[in-house]
């Protein structure tokens, strides 16, 4: 196995390493909107990030390459976060950066702070972001993405220094 934590060095020649997916199971112009998005600017900053709708064995055979998974706020927050993530194992949640798409900031009554101590998702990491224009904290929420897959990097980096 590669190293999927590789950086590129220059956006304009792409690695052929991956350093993680999105997963977009909603498909929605929203999500798939923020997910093109979210791809562009991870890219700039040399991180792969292909964007997949499935996982299966052949498409992921990293095994530790970090899942950014979108979750469109449509009903309940647990109902959608469900439906989101049902169709990945165990092992790949343990690997998940949720980011809760928000259309209005009382969506957020039962914060994502909250959430992710329910012991179901323990160890995830979950961001917020408000799809409303007035709300700005896209560019936030990406540079919180990047700071999440550099940090995986490090601990990838020690695990590996530690194996024998």
């Amino acid at each position: 196995m590669g190293n999927l934590f590789k950086r590129t060095t220059k956006a304009s020649e792409p690695d052929k390493d991956v350093h993680g997916f999105i997963y977009d199971i909603w498909k929605s112009n929203k999500t798939e909107t923020f997910s093109k998005n979210l791809k562009r600017y991870l890219y700039r900053k040399g991180y792969n990030t292909p964007i997949t709708d499935c996982f299966d064995d052949e498409f992921h055979e990293g095994g530790n390459s970090p899942i950014i998974a979108i979750c469109l706020l449509h009903s309940r927050l647990e109902t959608d976060v469900n439906y989101t993530l049902e169709n990945l194992n165990s092992e790949q949640q343990k690997r998940i950066i949720l980011i809760l798409l928000h259309y209005r900031e009382e969506d957020t009554s039962i914060s994502s702070k909250d959430y992710q101590f329910k012991k179901k998702y323990h160890g995830m990491t979950i961001h917020n972001c408000f799809l409303q224009q007035d709300h700005k904290n896209i560019e936030e929420v990406n540079k919180d993405i990047c700071k999440d897959l550099a940090r995986r990097e490090i601990n990838e980096i020690r695990k590996s220094l530690k194996a024998p």
